[in-house]
């Protein structure tokens, strides 16, 4: 097992727990905070969703090759903070090596901070 199928694997459980207890998913990073969620099947059939079209267009014009770990994860409804400002954004990925931890809270980043 790679570190990074460790890390989605925590970052998985983490989410899961936040889902039952209606709390976000908030990953620490190098420079800054990232609250949201993991995509739920609905934002992978909603056929208006950012989440399915950057799925769609990633696999048909990905040129790396794909690895047998999980190289990044995408989470929705993102609020990220860093150096102190605060930007909301529908979709963002993750690169799994960049994540320092992972925790599930109702905080807003600037409460976290």
């Amino acid at each position: 097992m790679s570190i990074n199928d460790y890390k989605f694997d925590v970052i998985s459980v983490m989410n899961s727990i936040g889902e039952a207890s209606n709390t976000n998913l908030i990953l620490i990073l190098q420079d800054g905070i990232a609250i949201g969620r993991l995509p739920l099947e609905t934002d992978l059939e909603d056929d208006n969703s950012l989440i399915k079209l950057f799925n769609k267009c990633f696999k048909e014009f990905r040129e790396s090759e794909v690895q047998d770990y999980p190289q990044a994860i995408s989470l929705v409804d993102v609020k990220y903070t860093s150096s102190g400002a605060t930007v909301n954004l529908p979709h963002m990925v993750f690169f799994i090596d960049q994540i320092v931890g992972v925790s599930i809270g109702l905080e807003s980043p600037k409460n976290v901070l």
